[in-house]
């Protein structure tokens, strides 16, 4: 057999003559072979022995397909190559599987990573040889940071020709185990099933993310011969979802029911346990303003009268001043402090508590101590956290909790009207709409059902403070600090939530960085429409350099300017989609809304001028 030393009872290089159950496998001394445990039948009493039924050779190209069907996968995100033939023929024979193809491993990568936010289960992505996972890394560790669950499989040469450093040598599991959950290689064709079923188990366990199985080409050509196909072939999922102890509950509702301003924040793991419910109940409840946290999804409605938008986790002055009104804060499914501007500030004062509940365990008191961290189910948690409050509370807390909210709804209405006096009291540099202009239009033409994704970068604020969302799932940003995933993620996220239309709003800068997106979209009818934020630079660098500057603007010497200017619709006819270009907030609606019904793809150049 290829790869290995032949045994006496091989029946031909290049097959494994295995018989593989789902369970209870014992090895049988005499041959060597994997059998089943079992009873004798009645066949066995009448004198034919278990042994000499008919068993199923397969392939390990079709084993991995099997599997991927046992999971419920329906669509393979990839860019093929010679290494992973074997599979991609098998795929193509597979009615049930559609495979979604990228001009570019990151195109897959990103795609797969909004089909897995949509569809909240395990995407599969193939990539190829250890130069396609250098391509992806980026878009891979975009998906970890979210806590995206997929699978990837990546294809590496056979393993016969390993001391040879053949063409796309390497070793990519090594490689990706920075940017995944968990990565290994698949040594044997014997443990592919196995391998894969537990890969899609991790990928889908909490805390979520990206797991990497590498499988040599030999792996894919060899056979095994497997009993009871119908047994073996199936998923593994685990339940997960746990909640706190009584007296952790009990101390939970004290702290709330003691606190004069307590405050919810939360992040993208609200958003991903599908506790929005819980964390409004608890909020009416109490009187206690909910703040988003470093989120890249739609963790509350956006109108919902206790929801007072974004805080910005990445500057220490800023936290400081945001929380400093707030005596008990709540973190709820969020990453606490990823600071990139630090000055010293204290972030959370020593007379504030601080409680985190979240089933990550790996972000509880990561950055800095808090009173009680629960690694639990949020929802579940919140519901009894409730049930104590209802069970505890004196007759006076409901009046309290009502003048608290009357106190958050009208801090809300007066932070919108700041908000939109600023934007508009700013002059602006160059033709074209504000982004408040922009954010308007999207805010009144899209449909609450449409998804959209947020890669508008330094406009990603004016858009999530304008554009209303309030159905779980519309939302989709940018996370990590990479660019490039706007245009992609779109294209799964329609794929992944069952056909939801997609409008995606990316900035020129960060579309150059996966716009052969829209190759992709033209070629499965994907029918998103991308609206390209151009200003004609990286305007999200500028002010970072300005802040960091103290105030003083960026050099004009700066390469930050994106000239000579890029043509975004003749890119995008080259690609296959129709496009056009529209410079004022009246344009911009008739262009979307007539986009909005096309049956494909579409693309917007919205010329948009910057804040001075």
């Amino acid at each position: 057999m290829a790869g290995r030393r032949l045994l006496a009872h091989d029946p031909a290089p290049g097959s494994r003559r295995l018989r593989l159950q789902h369970r209870g496998c014992a090895r049988e001394p005499a041959g060597g072979r994997l059998t089943h445990p079992r009873r004798p039948t009645d066949q066995d009493r009448a004198g034919q022995s278990w042994k000499e039924r008919a068993v199923t050779t397969l392939t390990g190209a079709t084993v991995l397909v099997r599997q991927l069907l046992a999971e419920g996968v329906e669509h393979v995100f990839g860019n093929p190559g010679t290494t992973e033939q074997a599979f991609v023929r098998e795929v193509a024979r597979t009615p049930e599987l559609t495979y979604v193809l990228g001009l570019q491993e990151s195109i897959a990568a990103g795609a797969a990573d909004g089909y897995a936010r949509a569809a909240g289960r395990p995407a599969f992505l193939q990539l190829h040889a250890a130069a396609g996972v250098g391509n992806a890394l980026g878009m891979l560790y975009s998906a970890q940071v979210g806590r995206a669950p997929m699978v990837v499989y990546c294809g590496e040469p056979a393993t016969t020709l390993s001391e040879l450093e053949p063409i796309l040598y390497g070793r990519p599991a090594s490689m990706a185990k920075e940017f995944v959950k968990c990565a290994v290689r698949v040594d044997d064709v014997a443990q592919l099933a196995t391998l894969t079923r537990r890969a899609f188990k991790i990928a889908a366990e909490a805390p979520t993310g990206v797991v990497m199985l590498s499988v040599p080409q030999n792996v894919l050509d060899d056979t095994v011969e497997i009993d009871d196909e119908a047994g073996f072939f199936a998923s593994s999922r685990i339940d997960v979802r746990t909640v706190p102890a009584a007296e952790v509950v009990e101390d939970l509702a004290w702290r709330l029911l003691t606190a004069q301003r307590p405050v919810l924040l939360c992040g993208d793991g609200v958003a991903r346990s599908g506790a929005a419910d819980a964390v409004v109940a608890l909020a009416e409840q109490i009187g206690a303003p909910i703040f988003d946290v470093s989120s890249s999804e739609l963790t509350v409605p956006s109108t919902t009268p206790l929801f007072q938008g974004g805080l910005n986790m990445l500057s220490d002055r800023s936290i400081t001043r945001d929380l400093d009104p707030f005596d008990v804060l709540v973190g709820l499914g969020a990453s606490f402090f990823p600071l990139i501007n630090v000055s010293g500030a204290a972030l959370i004062r020593s007379d504030q508590q601080f409680v985190q509940i979240d089933p990550d365990g790996w972000e509880l008191g990561k950055n800095r101590p808090a009173d009680r961290l629960i690694r639990a189910d949020i929802p579940g948690t919140l519901r009894l956290i409730g049930a104590a409050i209802d069970r505890v509370a004196g007759p006076d807390f409901g009046t309290t909790a009502a003048a608290r909210t009357a106190d958050v709804v009208s801090a809300r209405q007066e932070r919108d009207k700041r908000f939109v006096a600023a934007l508009e009291g700013r002059g602006a540099r160059g033709a074209g709409m504000t982004p408040l202009e922009l954010a308007s239009v999207l805010a009144e033409v899209l449909p609450p059902e449409v998804i959209l994704v947020d890669e508008s970068v330094s406009m990603t604020g004016t858009v999530q403070q304008v554009v209303p969302r309030t159905i779980p799932g519309s939302v989709l940003r940018a996370r990590g600090g990479g660019l490039g995933q706007g245009m992609p993620t779109a294209i799964g996220a329609h794929l992944g939530s069952g056909g939801r239309r997609v409008v995606a709003v990316v900035g020129d800068g960060a579309s150059m960085y996966t716009v052969q997106s829209l190759w992709t979209a033209a070629r499965h009818g994907v029918p998103v429409v991308f609206v390209i934020c151009n200003n004609g630079s990286y305007h999200i660098l500028k002010k970072n350099m300005q802040y960091y500057q103290n105030g003083a603007p960026a050099e004009e010497t700066l390469p930050y300017d994106l000239m000579p200017a890029i043509d975004m619709v003749a890119l995008a006819a080259g690609f296959g989609v129709e496009g056009e270009v529209v410079d004022s907030a009246d344009a911009l609606r008739k262009s979307l809304g007539a986009a909005l019904e096309r049956p494909g793809p579409s693309l917007i150049d919205a010329r948009v001028s910057t804040p001075e």
